[in-house]
């Protein structure tokens, strides 16, 4: 696995993300159609904590020993990312753990 960049200004050096579960994606969508037509409030979702890449890799490497390498930057990578959390129907219940244990789960599983 590769950490594009580990020269950016951030707390480690690598780019940060907003992290959000497929579940939790499906869960707001589902509750933004029960509450009737809105101007797509969802397509801005956002957590309140963000990680980094190299929390993300140090996290999957504790679920499944993978080794990684930092590669150079690619172009038009963002350092951060941007925008702010959006949808009154969205409540974020996986946290970075969870994620990458359940995605480790699949690729074992299938």
């Amino acid at each position: 696995m590769t950490i594009f960049g580990n020269d950016y200004d951030t707390l480690d050096g690598t780019c940060e993300r907003n992290y959000i579960s497929v579940i939790d994606i499906i869960q707001a969508i589902k509750n933004n159609i029960e509450h009737g037509p809105i101007n797509s409030d969802f397509e801005c979702l956002k957590t309140d904590t963000v990680h980094t890449n190299l929390e993300v890799v140090e996290k999957m490497q504790s679920i499944t020993a993978l080794d990684f390498v930092f590669g150079e930057r690619r172009a038009g990578d963002n350092a951060k990312s941007p925008g702010v959390r959006g949808s009154k129907y969205f409540k974020p219940s996986y946290n970075l753990y969870d994620m990458c244990l359940s995605t480790f789960a699949k690729i074992v599983l299938f």
